[in-house]
């Protein structure tokens, strides 16, 4: 199920959409938007529709979800921003304007994650499109064509096979490869030029 959840220690509010659509490869969804709930504790158990408007908000979005959390921030009102966009294997066109569209509406950084062996986002929107609805290599396969100053991108490299990534679509859920590279994207406490030295020993940046 999609949720709302406050998360490390209560510190911030993630968004997190996890979507599967032909532009990814896969039948069948693993997300339903109508199921989508606040909530204010990791598990879920506590929903609510209040935050604080100084808790940081955090926009996490992977594979067609990560298409989906690009054109959600998109299209938020002209007064409405959040802290972060974290896009894992994004289903979007790389020549999607981040800096005209998306960057208005973020506050700190947007970071994307990406692999040129992953087909489901690199075959996967060549053969049946990307959430935006062109027939090419997505930015979750090859990145996104623009540089932007608070654009942050991570390439999967072979030494990521070290902590549970070997390059290919599901390897975004390993544990150990999540708490290396994703996690620390999540850490209010991590700025741009600290979450790359982190990323340092392992990653080739685009």
């Amino acid at each position: 199920m999609t949720k709302l959840q406050n998360t490390l220690a209560g510190r911030i509010t993630v968004l997190a959409l996890f979507a599967a659509s032909l532009a990814c490869g896969v039948s069948a969804s693993t997300a339903n938007i109508s199921d989508a709930y606040l909530a204010r504790d990791p598990e879920g158990t506590d929903p609510t529709t209040v935050f604080l408007p100084d808790e940081p908000f955090y926009l996490v979005g992977y594979s067609g979800g990560g298409g989906m959390a690009t054109l959600v921030t998109a299209a938020l009102p002209d007064d409405v921003s959040i802290d972060r966009l974290v896009l894992v294997a994004p289903a979007i066109s790389p020549d999607y304007p981040l800096g005209t569209k998306v960057m208005p509406h973020v506050r700190e950084y947007v970071v994307n994650y990406a692999s040129e062996r992953d087909l489901q986002v690199g075959w996967g929107t060549r053969t049946f499109g990307t959430i935006d609805r062109k027939n090419t290599a997505s930015a979750g396969a090859i990145g996104f064509a623009s540089a932007h100053e608070r654009l942050l991108e991570y390439r999967w490299s072979p030494a990521d096979a070290a902590v549970g990534h070997a390059g290919n679509h599901l390897a975004y859920l390993s544990a150990r490869w999540q708490a290396e590279k994703l996690l620390p994207a999540l850490d209010p406490s991590v700025g741009p030029e600290a979450l790359r030295a982190r990323w340092a020993h392992t990653c080739k940046e685009l």
